[in-house]
């Protein structure tokens, strides 16, 4: 025990710069470690951001492209619904995509509703579509297109809209801690 003191009195500062660089190696570890774990996190959440801005703006076309669908398919504007059907198909094969990459950053306790969601949306998406090809085959009269889809309506598919936006907002809400503001 003796030695074990004579040798601390005469290497203590060696000792003490040994324990010193340790502990300056630990620090810098930790330091590296935190800040990845920071950048990795602040990565994520601007990436959940721009993802959830993403789904909103891409919901928000998909109503806007339908209610111009729907008006120019109710005149029977072939041109115009024609183009309005293009941009609409690529609206929703970009809406979908949008909305399942959502579904990445969303709890999996949510992903049924939003199955349904997704299968109520696609279902009426090829609704329209049916519509659309109906209306424009010729093949049928304007009181048979009419007696068939009377549940096309802008008011309708804007509520239809409107009740997915609402239930997508409320599972972004809760997952992600926001209180609805009033």
């Amino acid at each position: 025990m003796k030695q074990f003191f004579e040798f601390l009195s005469q290497y203590w500062s060696q000792i003490f710069i040994f324990i010193m660089a340790i502990g300056y190696i630990l620090k810098i570890l930790i330091d590296w470690n935190v800040k990845k774990t920071e950048i990795k996190f602040s990565t994520l959440t601007i990436e959940r951001n721009e993802t959830i801005k993403k789904f909103y703006k891409d919901f928000l076309y998909i109503q806007l492209k339908l209610q111009d669908y729907l008006i120019f398919t109710k005149s029977i504007e072939k041109e115009k619904a024609s183009k309005t059907a293009d941009e609409l198909n690529i609206a929703w094969e970009i809406f979908f995509d949008s909305f399942s990459f959502l579904k990445l950053f969303l709890n999996q306790k949510y992903e049924p509703v939003l199955d349904q969601m997704y299968k109520e949306l696609y279902n009426l998406h090829a609704e329209i579509d049916i519509f659309y090809r109906d209306v424009f085959s010729n093949k049928m009269t304007e009181s048979e297109i009419k007696s068939k889809y009377d549940f096309i309506s802008i008011e309708i598919i804007a509520k239809k809209i409107s009740v997915s936006l609402r239930n997508a907002q409320n599972i972004i809400r809760e997952n992600f801690g926001v209180k609805h503001l009033n």
